[in-house]
């Protein structure tokens, strides 16, 4: 299973596992008793996984990662809030992947977005996208040594066209 270490200064400097991602997870219903379940499987892959009830906090705060260099989202958003979020962010180089997670596929299949690997009804499914999302980064590439040879804003630019080059082998 993927992990991600904490980029701060407790992170552990002995796990050779790369820091690349962060996992976000939009729902307004996320105080619920089955999200909160869902959310302790989900802390497996990432433990630091942030979570937003609002979607302008959650955008806020992808908004802010943006400016990061080293900042590379991975997206959950419910379905009910996906049509009126993914626009707004789509665009962002910070977004690395997008997963709807709703409990009517039909009603979001139509929903077509470069960044968005997948419409999922069922935790196991999305938990499976995600560690299949990441390994195939992994697997192709890895950017983070790389970035570390750059400036901020040739980083940036290295970043967004690896992750470019990424989605073109999916």
């Amino acid at each position: 299973m993927a992990s991600n270490a904490s980029q701060d200064s407790s992170a552990n400097e002995n796990d050779d596992r790369k820091c690349w991602y962060n996992l976000i997870w939009l729902d307004e219903n996320m105080n619920n008793h089955g999200n909160k379940i869902r959310l302790r499987q989900i802390s497996e892959i990432d433990p630091n996984i942030k979570t937003f009830i609002s979607r302008k906090e959650c955008i806020d705060y992808i908004r802010e990662q943006n400016d990061k260099t080293n900042s590379h989202i991975i997206l959950i958003v419910s379905g009910a809030l996906s049509e009126r979020v993914i626009p707004r962010i789509q665009d962002y180089i910070c977004i690395f992947a997008i997963f709807i997670f709703c409990t009517n596929y039909e009603k979001y299949k139509h929903l077509k977005y470069q960044k968005l690997r997948a419409i999922c009804i069922d935790t196991d499914e999305l938990i499976n996208g995600i560690e299949l999302c990441i390994s195939k980064f992994n697997d192709t590439t890895d950017f983070s040594v790389f970035l570390s040879q750059f400036s901020t804003d040739s980083g940036k630019l290295l970043s967004e066209l690896l992750i470019n080059i990424f989605f073109i082998l999916l």
